[in-house]
């Protein structure tokens, strides 16, 4: 069973994604009105959507903040009480979607950061992943299993934390991870 943050941050980031909707829609609907002959009205009604919007994210913002800080503060009274840090704490080991998204972004830059024209959004092809898993030394079993998204696999994993979509014959970043690695690029 998955624990509540895992489940809250879930939540947190289809409400993100559900917001950028939003916020594309009234973009959508701002370029419209303004081609259509545009009233200042319905543009002063967007800024205010789009400053509920905003209020809303910050919003969720400081709720994650919050509840990071809960999940800090409480490993930390764990780690008192085993002897106020006397005992060494192995190291964490990354999760299996950490590890993916690490893979992904990897696979992203090394098959030349590849961004889709319409939405620019990070892609990569499934013959890119395929190569690069393959010069990584992984079996073909292993590669098959890795692309199969039904299984909890590197894409089966990112794809049910919709982290990414498919998109023609490859996967694309979607999200915060989308954002993240346009940061980055």
């Amino acid at each position: 069973m998955g624990s509540p943050m895992s489940h809250e941050e879930r939540r947190l980031a289809l409400e993100e994604r559900r917001e950028e909707r939003e916020d594309q829609r009234l973009a959508f609907e701002e370029q419209r009105e303004l081609r259509i002959g545009g009233l200042e009205e319905r543009r002063m009604a967007l800024d205010e959507q789009r400053l509920a919007m905003e209020q809303e994210r910050l919003k969720l913002d400081h709720v994650r903040e919050v509840r990071l800080e809960k999940s800090k503060n409480l490993s930390e009274g764990r780690e008192e009480r085993l002897g106020g840090g006397a005992v060494e704490s192995k190291p964490k080991r990354d999760s299996k979607i950490t590890e993916a998204q690490r893979t992904w972004s990897r696979c992203w830059f090394g098959s030349g950061a590849e961004m889709l024209p319409n939405s620019q959004d990070p892609y990569i092809g499934r013959s890119a992943l395929s190569e690069m898993l393959r010069s990584d030394g992984v079996s073909e079993p292993k590669i098959k299993a890795a692309l199969d998204p039904s299984k909890p696999s590197l894409i089966g994993s990112l794809i049910d934390s919709e982290l990414i979509r498919f998109s023609g014959h490859g996967w694309v970043a979607v999200g915060f991870f989308a954002d993240e690695l346009r940061k980055v690029k």
